[in-house]
C-alpha cells in the first residue's frame, strides 16, 4: 500500500475534528480580535458593531 494511501485513509480521518476545531477557535479568536480592535477606534468590524449598537439596532 502506498504511503499516500494510508495518510488518506488512516491517518487524515483520525487528525480532521482536531483540525476542524483548531481552526474554529482561531477563526472565532479572530473575529473576537477585529471587533475589540474596532470598538476602541481601530476600525473595521468592531467599528460597524459599535455604530449599529449606538442606533440601539
Amino acid at each position: 500500500m502506498s504511503e499516500g494511501r494510508i495518510f488518506w485513509y488512516a491517518t487524515l480521518p483520525q487528525i480532521i475534528p482536531q483540525l476542524m476545531s483548531y481552526t474554529l477557535y482561531r477563526w472565532e479568536n479572530n473575529i473576537r480580535a477585529a471587533a475589540v480592535l474596532g470598538v476602541v477606534g481601530g476600525g473595521g468590524l468592531g467599528q460597524m458593531l459599535a455604530f449599529h449598537m449606538g442606533l440601539f439596532q
